[in-house]
């Protein structure tokens, strides 16, 4: 993991939305470093300043104001740019360094009460008006707020807060449910929890910068956090913790407009929540969706790019139109707009679909019919063949009973497994991976939204797992690819699943159903292509694997819900709105 490389990443993400779509400078601005006094002091009982800067045009005010809130491992400097192109478009901008990032002393804890009272205290501060250099030159309750990632879970909190003073919010590639994000479906995104936890710890991060320091800007409960989601111990003090740090189920409590923005291939924080979110808030209160090709990696974090250009025009029109009053025709657009994402390597085709709900047309339901003991095919029908194959934990891979990790145990799985004619399995040569191909396309497949599973599935395991989020009784992550003519296969979505076991259970499950969601996409499968769809026993590193020796055998009447875009018009011009 390198430090510099998630930065940038994070740094993009929560820029790119806005950067570029000012061409021209309507007045000069001032830029002037502030100290705002925190309310709450840092875990030591030290007293907190918040350091930052604001950003003021030289004419045309009184002006609505704008707080910035940046993204994880950043601080207020980062979006000068973006920051000086709001001031000379008419807006007085305020940004601040996060306590325990920067130069604002504190303990980082993801969103805890003590952020979240730093943001309000920012707003008071913007709102006063009384302090130089900002005396006089603020509406009063005119503010908005725009945020990504970090800065993104700032914007929702700030939607939540009622405060008078706030007008709009525009929550851009961030998290609604921090437990389901970091841990869905009890499947912990490895890769990004633990790199984001390493690099934003201060003795790390100076020692990537060949400095030397001692200093822990992380609070006690994120040390412990992510020791549980790492060990899969404890999980429910992580769930109860990070569901404070959450805004599902309490959409209720927002009366504001909010814009959402996130990426359809998001590595980190997938659409599925923001498309939650939007259809939570549809109905009472006005409310946007964009969902493309920014955000996270595999996202194009890239801050000049078209993509990120158009979505930045977007969002000025609304703040012009909800902090301004401007008549622009954002409002009545279409609330939900797409654009085609490839999962790596996407390039914008200055192209953007739209509707009017959710979803998007008549799903497609198709059922993973076995041929073979590693996997088979997809089909619109329900399966007639009576093959049963089965999965076995990853690190063995074919040859359960042959590795030291598994083979100790695998009589036992053998022993605790039987297909639908009773027979006991034998496991010695079952894949780490089923596969399923559907027929070739005689015409493009469009499929914008969320995949959905249905597996019929029986598993045994060793460890029985006491605790939700500990060993899981089993893990069958899928993946769907285009699979193109000539045989090479490009993911195009992905997810997560893992199923509990209670303590006081056995060490089987017998057949059961279990329903869950994969992470969202927007893509179209051209003619002569198919659609291949592998369900794998780990993800890693993406995804942390059970450390449960386990077999998991899939039985007739799995299938997967496809989402589709066939409803979906093109993305009207703004100035047709009118």
């Amino acid at each position: 993991m390198v430090r510099g490389t998630l930065r940038a990443a994070l740094l993009g993400a929560a820029t790119a939305a806005l950067l570029g779509a000012s061409a021209a400078h309507a007045a000069s601005v001032t830029e002037t470093p502030v100290q705002i006094p925190a309310s709450m002091p840092d875990d030591s009982g030290a007293p907190v300043l918040l350091d930052g800067g604001v950003d003021v045009p030289s004419e045309g005010c009184p002006c609505p104001g704008v707080i910035l809130n940046h993204g994880f491992l950043g601080n207020w400097h980062n979006s000068g740019d973006l920051a000086r192109q709001l001031a000379a478009r008419g807006y007085v901008v305020l940004r601040y360094s996060s306590r325990g990032f920067g130069n604002t002393p504190g303990e980082v804890d993801l969103m805890g009460p003590k952020e979240r009272q730093d943001l309000l205290d920012a707003v008071h501060w913007l709102n006063a008006s009384e302090a130089a250099p900002i005396k006089g030159l603020v509406r009063h309750n005119d503010i908005g707020q725009y945020g990504a990632s970090y800065g993104g879970a700032h914007a929702w909190s700030l939607a939540l807060s009622n405060d008078p003073a706030v007008r709009t919010v525009v929550p851009t590639a961030t998290w609604t449910d921090i437990y389901d994000a970091l841990l869905p479906n009890d499947v912990e995104l490895l890769f990004y929890t633990n790199g984001f936890y390493a690099t934003g710890l201060t003795p790390v991060a100076a020692a990537q910068d060949s400095e030397l320091s001692t200093d822990d800007n992380y609070s006690q409960e994120m040390h412990r956090w992510v020791a549980e989601a790492n060990t899969g111990l404890n999980t429910q003090d992580l769930e109860v913790g990070l569901d404070s740090r959450s805004v599902t189920g309490r959409y209720g409590d927002i009366h504001i407009p909010v814009f959402i923005v996130q990426g359809t291939n998001d590595g980190l924080f997938s659409q599925n929540q923001a498309v939650d979110a939007y259809r939570a808030l549809d109905g009472h209160v006005p409310v946007r969706l964009y969902v493309g090709g920014v955000g996270h990696p595999p996202s194009n974090s890239d801050e000049n790019s078209p993509e990120a250009q158009h979505i930045g025009a977007e969002v000025l029109a609304w703040f012009e139109h909800y902090l301004k009053g401007v008549d622009n025709g954002i409002d009545r657009m279409p609330p939900i707009e797409y654009s085609h994402a490839k999962y790596f390597d996407n390039t914008w085709d200055h192209k953007t679909v739209s509707a009017n709900r959710y979803p998007f047309g008549p799903a497609k339901r198709m059922y993973l019919c076995a041929a073979t003991p590693q996997g088979g095919t997809l089909s619109d029908a329900p399966c007639d063949s009576s093959a049963v194959p089965a999965a076995v934990t990853n690190s063995a891979g074919q040859g359960l009973d042959e590795e030291p990790y598994t083979g100790g145990y695998a009589i036992q799985l053998h022993q605790g497994l039987q297909d639908n004619t009773g027979q006991d399995f034998d496991l010695s040569q079952a894949p780490p991976t089923l596969s399923f191909d559907g027929p070739v396309l005689t015409k493009p497949l469009d499929l914008v939204g969320i995949p959905h599973f249905h597996y019929e599935v029986a598993s045994a395991s060793i460890l029985p797992a006491g605790v939700k989020g500990g060993a899981a009784a089993y893990q069958l992550d899928p993946k769907l690819y285009d699979v193109d003519a000539d045989g090479k296969a490009t993911i195009i979505t992905r997810g997560a699943w893992s199923e509990q076991l209670n303590s006081q259970q056995p060490t089987d499950l017998g057949q059961h159903g279990v329903e869950f969601d994969a992470f969202g996409l927007s893509y179209t499968l051209p003619a002569g292509h198919h659609l291949r769809i592998a369900l794998t026993s780990s993800d890693g590193a993406y995804l942390r694997p059970t450390p449960n020796p386990f077999a998991a055998v899939l039985f007739p009447g799995t299938s997967v819900t496809l989402p589709s875009g066939a409803d979906m018009f093109p993305t009207p011009p703004m100035e047709d709105q009118q």
